[in-house]
Order: C-alpha cells, then sequence, then structure tokens
C-alpha cells in the first residue's frame, strides 16, 4: 500500500503529466518534460510509471471519467422524468467545463486519433442505448407525446450544444469581444437557450 507521500507523488506525477499532455499530445509528450513539470527526477517518473503508455492511459481513463462519469447516473434516475433530465444534463455539464475548459478538447483529440482503443475499452455506446432516458424518450414518442427522433440525437445535441462553446472560446471571445463577466452571462443564456431548444423541439409534435 502506498503512504501518504507516495501517494502525493503520484498525484503530482499526474498532474503534471495531465498538463504536458494537454499541450503536447501523447505522441508530442517526453517523460522528460513529465518529470521537470513534476519537479521529480526521471527515475523516480520511472519508478511510479514504467513508459509513457502507461502513464498516458491513466491520465486518459481519469480524464474520460471525469467527463463522462456522472452521465449514466444522470440519465438513469428514475425519479425524474426526461425533460428534466435533459435540464439537469446541461446545467450540470456548464458547471463543470466552466471548472476545465481544457477537458473536452483533450478527450476528443486523443480518442479521434485512437478511437478503437479506447471505446473497447468503455463500451460506453451499449451503456448508454439501455438508460432510463432514452427509454424514456422513445417511450414518449410511441405514445406521441413528442417527435420520433432517435434518442442519441438528443443526446448528441445536448452535450455538443454545452461543450462546443468551451472548445470555441478563444474565437468566440475575440469574435464578440467578451470580457468575462460577458463570457459569464454568454454562457448562463447558452444554458437557458439550449434547454428550451431542445425540449421545446421534442414537445412540438
Amino acid at each position: 500500500m502506498l503512504d501518504n507521500s507516495s501517494n502525493k507523488t503520484e498525484q503530482q506525477i499526474l498532474e503534471a503529466a495531465y498538463r504536458v499532455f494537454q499541450k503536447k499530445g501523447r505522441a508530442g509528450a517526453r517523460m522528460q518534460e513529465i518529470a521537470d513539470e513534476a519537479g521529480i527526477n526521471k527515475s523516480m517518473l520511472h519508478y511510479y510509471f514504467r513508459n509513457k503508455d502507461s502513464l498516458f492511459r491513466k491520465i486518459f481513463m481519469q480524464s474520460i471519467a471525469e467527463f463522462l462519469g456522472s452521465v449514466i447516473p444522470m440519465l438513469n434516475n428514475v425519479e425524474t422524468t426526461w425533460q428534466e433530465k435533459i435540464s439537469d444534463f446541461i446545467a450540470h455539464y456548464n458547471t463543470f467545463l466552466t471548472k476545465r475548459p481544457d477537458l473536452p478538447l483533450f478527450v476528443m483529440n486523443e480518442i479521434n486519433q485512437h478511437p478503437d482503443e479506447f471505446f473497447n475499452q468503455l463500451q460506453i455506446e451499449n451503456i448508454l442505448m439501455h438508460t432510463v432516458f432514452f427509454n424514456q424518450l422513445s417511450a414518449a414518442a410511441e405514445r406521441g407525446e413528442i417527435r420520433t427522433i432517435h434518442p442519441i440525437q438528443v443526446f448528441v445535441t445536448m452535450l455538443s450544444n454545452i461543450v462546443f462553446p468551451f472548445i470555441a472560446a478563444p474565437i468566440i471571445k475575440k469574435v464578440a469581444a467578451f470580457t468575462d463577466s460577458n463570457w459569464e452571462h454568454f454562457m448562463e443564456d447558452r444554458v437557458r437557450i439550449t434547454k428550451e431548444i431542445i425540449i421545446n423541439y421534442l414537445e412540438k409534435v
């Protein structure tokens, strides 16, 4: 079992590695850079992680868990309606990404470069398709209460409408001449508008 000092060192390495991988990507990062960023020597880095691939895998899977970890429980909440799930999902991810705005681009870049490697491990497509949320949408469509639409369309629309502004933030801020305060208000409006657009679209049978 690792003692507190070892846990602290490992966490220090992981945080440093995330910063380096986020800037350089998997291919461009070097173990020496990560050791320097963590403030340790390369031998100590190799003591904790044998090679760059094992370290990257740890970082990436943690990032995936952080990015998608709360999705399934939220979509499987039997006590909320599909409308409430949409509202909760959008509000949650806006708050989360405000704290970690660099995470979506890092995750998406690496998935695009190595899709099979990571999706074979995650198997999220099978889990997602059987959520309470997807079942609620399908049942509502069968009853004629909402448009007939594949639930994945709804999920992708929710996710993309929240994630894209964070990925494109430098461009949006430049074009609109946003200050930090302007940006905060813009994203608050995005949350409200996205909820209304998706729910109104679905309910307009």
